[in-house]
């Protein structure tokens, strides 16, 4: 199924590569995006005040995944995404985010528990 925008909004200025994953057009300035070093904080807990940019979510990702994936013998090529499912009980999103970031889907799926 195509989907197409509204007729209000404007084209984009270069056509949307389709040999690439979602994550990486997103995360990759070359398509338009807002330079990683120059963002915002990407997370910031309301409780403690902890602030994550984009560039320490991502490493902090990547060495989430790579640690998961030593651990539990997954590999990217081998079995289903249905075999690399866990399940994260985390009190904040702070917490959570490496586990659930679009740079670890490859290699797992990630659930989101909470206590409420």
């Amino acid at each position: 199924m195509t989907f197409h925008p509204p007729s209000w909004v404007r084209p984009l200025p270069f056509s949307p590569p389709d040999d690439i994953s979602i994550a990486d057009f997103m995360l990759d300035d070359r398509y338009g995006r807002h330079p990683l070093h120059h963002s915002r904080p990407f997370f910031t807990c309301g409780l403690s005040g902890r602030t994550y940019s984009v560039e320490q979510s991502l490493e902090r990702t990547r060495l989430l995944t790579q640690g998961l994936a030593k651990e539990l013998g997954w590999a990217p090529n081998k079995g289903t995404e249905w075999d690399k499912v866990i399940g994260v009980f985390s009190l904040n999103t702070v917490s959570r985010l490496p586990s659930s970031s679009p740079q670890s889907s490859p290699l797992l799926i990630s659930a989101a528990m909470n206590s409420g």
